[in-house]
């Protein structure tokens, strides 16, 4: 398992690599200004590329939160939020396929061993466990999804909830992509927002998992 992390990790700073290669040498893109011109001129190209790439992001365990800012930041806010929420539905979907054909015991068995809270809540709340996951700032999204498929969560439920949950998250991080480009007024405020929302489901999640884990 550890070979084929590092494999994976391996092979996506190469694809990195040649994207920033390509771009910098080829594209002729140095700057930010450069890459909004860019898009603007070739707005196909661009958002399969940021499709791809905010899709094969679990390879690297990047999370896709990073994604949907930029999305925010680079495309306009209904196309940055229907690139994020298609990204999500395509990887999130992916791991539930790849939890429901895992047969390597150790690696969930890890999982069992490091996060026993979150397969006893996943069990215990089922969607709601998942929904939470994907708002909560400090829970692990794609693991959730993972260990939500491998409790046996059906495909349905997980669709759903994944969509559902994902709505008012992709907004906060789009708009929050946006705010870079206005004022720094309007940046923080978005910041304070999101920040006190984040710390009353922390509390939510912290309350949910304690009682389990202890």
């Amino acid at each position: 398992m550890k070979k084929h992390k590092v494999l994976i990790n391996i092979l996506f700073i190469i694809i990195w690599i040649l994207l920033f290669t390509i771009m910098r040498y080829f594209l002729k893109i140095s700057t930010l200004a450069d890459l909004f011109t860019f898009i603007k001129c070739h707005e196909k190209i661009a958002t399969i590329t940021f499709l791809i790439l905010s899709i094969v992001r679990i390879s690297a365990f990047l999370p896709g939160m990073l994604f949907m800012i930029i999305g925010g930041l680079l495309f306009n806010p209904m196309l940055g939020f229907t690139l994020s929420m298609v990204s999500m539905i395509v990887s999130e979907s992916i791991i539930f396929m790849l939890a429901k054909i895992s047969f390597n015991s150790r690696f969930i068995n890890k999982i069992n061993n490091k996060y026993p809270e979150l397969m006893n809540m996943s069990k215990k709340y089922n969607h709601q466990f998942l929904a939470l996951a994907i708002l909560c700032p400090i829970a692990p999204t794609d693991l959730a999804c993972f260990i939500s498929s491998y409790v046996g969560l059906k495909y349905k439920s997980f669709f759903l909830t994944v969509i559902i949950a994902n709505i008012p998250i992709i907004f906060i991080y789009t708009i929050l992509g946006q705010s870079f480009l206005y004022s720094i007024y309007y940046f923080i405020l978005i910041v304070v927002t999101f920040s006190v929302i984040s710390i009353y489901l922390v509390k939510i999640w912290n309350r949910l998992a304690k009682p389990i884990s202890e």
